[in-house]
């Protein structure tokens, strides 16, 4: 159910972004950041505070990934797809979910930023969504956007999608005992292992 909640979740709110400019959303010209494991750089219980347990800390498999972002197995290869990860804890009601995907290079992980944002909403196609909304935060690794939930949508997600170099990195938190600045620490954390690969 959970999975299903924050998979509309993400379809509904990250297509809305029609209305950025696309500039917004280039590949960095620095080269990419050389790809640490998905695990060693994911969220870890001990960044949470005390009371969190691990819920799910895995690697996903292709079909768990085309599932989600709409896409065929074969695109998502043909794009540099390599692996993905999620970690997910809770705290009674609060949540906090990670996912990453890895690609072969950045221009991939670029495809899979927009792919995330765009690939799988009916309901957002047009920049509406009656799920969450987009945020003002501080970028986060080459591209990042922050959204909210909507106040109509009691128990929604607050989180930031982002890419360094070849990975692109969703990390979201519960509205019950979060905000958005929760979402953006974490972010921020996960980025800083990406880029020291550690």
């Amino acid at each position: 159910m959970r999975r299903a909640i924050v998979g509309v979740l993400y379809c509904t709110v990250l297509v809305g972004t029609m209305g950025v400019p696309r500039s917004a959303w280039a590949v960095a010209s620095a080269s990419p950041t050389r790809s640490a494991p998905l695990k060693s750089v994911m969220l870890r219980l001990s960044d949470l505070r005390p009371g969190y347990t691990i819920q799910q800390r895995i690697y996903l498999s292709i079909s768990d990934r085309t599932d989600s972002l709409g896409v065929g197995a074969n695109q998502l290869r043909a794009e540099g797809w390599r692996a993905s990860f999620d970690a997910y804890f809770r705290r009674g009601e609060p949540s906090v979910d990670s996912t990453a995907d890895q690609y072969g290079g950045a221009n991939g992980a670029h495809w899979g930023f927009l792919t995330y944002m765009h690939g799988h909403n009916a309901l957002g196609v047009y920049g509406r969504s009656p799920f969450a909304h987009f945020i003002a935060m501080p970028r986060v690794g080459n591209e990042s956007m922050a959204y909210a939930p909507n106040p109509s949508n009691f128990g929604g997600w607050s989180g930031i999608l982002f890419r360094e170099g070849p990975d692109v990195v969703n990390v979201s938190v519960s509205s019950t005992g979060h905000d958005a600045g929760s979402a953006l620490a974490l972010a921020r954390l996960v980025d800083k292992r990406i880029q020291t690969g550690r």
